[in-house]
């Protein structure tokens, strides 16, 4: 997925999209060729282009569950504590507290659904009953069988109970057993260099009116919160944040990943803790500084996650 979008010198975003730019269509289906119908163009107006791999999904209604309070007692906007580190909320259309997306701009699960169902699969919906225009034309006569909305609300309804309940991967026990011991002391390393600050190992969520969610304790290693990870992972912006600013990526399911980072540019874990910058840099440089076993042990620790 291609996203795009303009900011200012002060990145203050002169969005395209209320999500934070532009998703562009790189192809399209014969039939649409066929009626004139070219794959989309990047805008000569576009000051940043990124590609966004799509997140794991896993427990991801668990994060729903979680209380905000639990959530915004994490955040550190003016780095009070000094630590480096400024953590701060994201937030959705309304203003409400975001947890999911990259930049954190949407707050709910229904909300990040509907986001998805529209930007990458292109559908219409009933809260966006319009079609995209491709390279600002307008679609052929007869090139879109299907009246608008493509999709209704019963329809969304049953995805989000479906995504909002898929179970998290069971933690991993690795083949040998001085990997296994490695892993563990790993993930004290991981603690003692600082991982934890935003990689925060554990959440609990508040009372639901599910069992399944009601105060179960999960594993999350994030703080759901935006932190400034430096010039060289700058690229797009979004409402409330700026083209440096992500959400910590949940670690969880990471041993079945094969591609790191938001826009996929690291080929390992080490690749991804090593392009670490902005308020992760201090914990990038105590990685540097272990010994290669020490780092091997923290991989190892994360090969269980």
């Amino acid at each position: 997925m291609t996203k795009v979008s303009d900011f200012d010198e002060h990145t203050k975003c002169n969005l395209l999209k209320e999500d934070g730019g532009d998703l562009l269509q790189a192809s399209v289906v014969p039939a649409l060729r066929t009626a004139g119908i070219l794959p989309e163009r990047i805008p000569v107006s576009a000051t940043a282009v990124t590609e966004l791999r799509a997140p794991s999904l896993y427990g991801i209604g668990l994060v729903e569950a979680i209380e905000d309070e639990d959530i915004l007692i994490k955040a550190d906007p003016n780095d009070q504590d000094g630590d480096g580190i400024s953590g701060r909320p994201g937030l959705g259309p309304d203003g409400s507290l975001g947890r999911f997306g990259n930049k954190a701009q949407h707050a709910t699960l229904s909300e990040f659904i509907e986001n998805a169902i529209r930007g990458e699969m292109g559908l219409t919906t009933p809260a966006h009953p319009v079609e995209e225009i491709p390279n600002g034309l307008p679609l052929p006569e007869g090139s879109d069988p299907v009246p608008d909305p493509e999709i209704e609300t019963s329809d969304l309804d049953l995805l989000e109970a479906y995504i909002g309940f898929l179970a998290q991967p069971p933690r991993r026990t690795l083949d040998s057993p001085e990997d296994q011991a490695a892993s563990e002391e790993g993930e004290r390393i991981f603690e003692s260099i600082g991982c934890v600050n935003c990689h925060i190992p554990t959440f609990v969520t508040g009372t639901n009116q599910s069992a399944a969610l009601d105060r179960k304790r999960f594993r999350i290693y994030s703080d759901v919160l935006l932190h400034d990870m430096g010039p060289e992972l700058a690229s797009i912006c979004a409402p409330g944040a700026s083209p440096s600013e992500w959400r910590t990526t949940r670690l969880v399911g990471l041993y079945l990943r094969s591609e790191f980072l938001h826009d996929g540019r690291a080929r390992s874990v080490r690749d991804a803790i090593l392009m670490h910058g902005g308020e992760a840099e201090s914990a990038r440089y105590r990685f540097q500084d272990l010994t290669l076993e020490l780092q091997q042990s923290v991989l190892l620790f994360l090969r269980t996650l």
